[in-house]
């Protein structure tokens, strides 16, 4: 077996990881100037900077569609919402009762605890905006650094 440096296949999956994190990189740059000129927040301690939670995702498809076309690319955007991947399907119910469930509990613990707790504000349609907004946000996400850039980094 040649030597990794000599090996084509692991120099195509440096190469292909180096443009992810480049592309990553030069889309995230705007955001980051956004940010740093902008005195404003999308909401208390979320700077503007943190729209750049598309960059992965963006960066992933731009790859995806230079190198294997668009139907490819659309199927990789595709893979977000296909729970029949996920094995049991019965498992989207905790995956998603989870963090709220873990703020539930540690909000009656601290309250039983003596904490000095003010009562829950819930205001329901609040709540399903932000969930589908980091909802949205956590795909885009995931979708660009573990849909797209773990595998040739695993190939590495």
């Amino acid at each position: 077996m040649p030597p990794p440096a000599q090996n084509p296949e692991m120099r195509d999956s440096c190469r292909e990881a180096y443009a992810f994190f480049a592309l990553v990189f030069l889309l995230s740059l705007p955001f980051w100037l956004l940010g740093a000129v902008a005195d404003r927040q999308l909401m208390p301690g979320l700077p503007l900077s943190s729209l750049m939670i598309v960059c992965p995702v963006l960066a992933a498809f731009i790859l995806r569609w230079q190198s294997l076309g668009s139907r490819q690319a659309v199927a990789f955007l595709k893979r977000a919402v296909d729970i029949h991947r996920l094995r049991p399907v019965i498992l989207i119910v905790p995956i998603l009762l989870i963090n709220p469930a873990m703020f539930a509990v540690s909000y009656v613990l601290q309250r039983a605890a003596g904490v000095d707790m003010p009562l829950p504000d819930i205001q329901l349609d609040t709540i399903l905006i932000l969930f589908l907004v980091f909802l949205i946000a956590a795909i885009a996400e995931e979708l660009g650094w573990m849909g797209h850039a773990l595998e040739p980094l695993q190939r590495r």
